[in-house]
């Protein structure tokens, strides 16, 4: 009679990783399950010239889409359809509000948009407004 008992592994799989990992941002998003996929860069288009609600810890400021920006960083040598798809994933957003904001994790609403999560970025002040932006990054070179 065999009294080992049989060896299970340990070692983590790449498909363990990553179903950890789902299940981990799952639970993080599950407290606030009213906020939808933020926009794409051709639905902010739309929306340039709204004013968006910006709730975050208790505060609520209103913020106007002035404009959406190409990235600053452009890879070299891209040329048609990947420039495009360039285009589409990497881009500004450019907000300015009369508030005082902190830089972090803000949910945003706009009449003809559904609440999202999103990182803003206080800049510079102009005039009686302050430049508020959100980069996003698609470029997987």
């Amino acid at each position: 009679m065999d009294t080992h008992a049989p060896l299970v592994s340990t070692a983590a799989t790449r498909r363990t990783v990553i179903a950890a990992g789902a299940a981990t941002v799952v639970t993080v998003a599950a407290p606030d399950v009213a906020e939808a996929a933020v926009p794409t860069r051709s639905r902010f288009d739309r929306l340039v010239g709204e004013t968006f609600e910006a709730t975050r810890e208790g505060r609520r400021l209103r913020l106007r889409l002035d404009a959406v920006e190409d990235a600053s960083y452009r890879p070299p040598r891209l040329r048609g359809a990947r420039l495009a798809t360039w285009r589409r994933e990497s881009y500004v957003l450019v907000f300015s509000t009369r508030a005082t904001l902190e830089q972090g994790t803000w949910s945003l609403r706009a009449r003809r948009s559904g609440r999202f999560r999103m990182f803003l970025v206080p800049g510079a002040d102009r005039g009686k407004r302050t430049a508020v932006t959100a980069t996003f990054n698609g470029w997987r070179g």
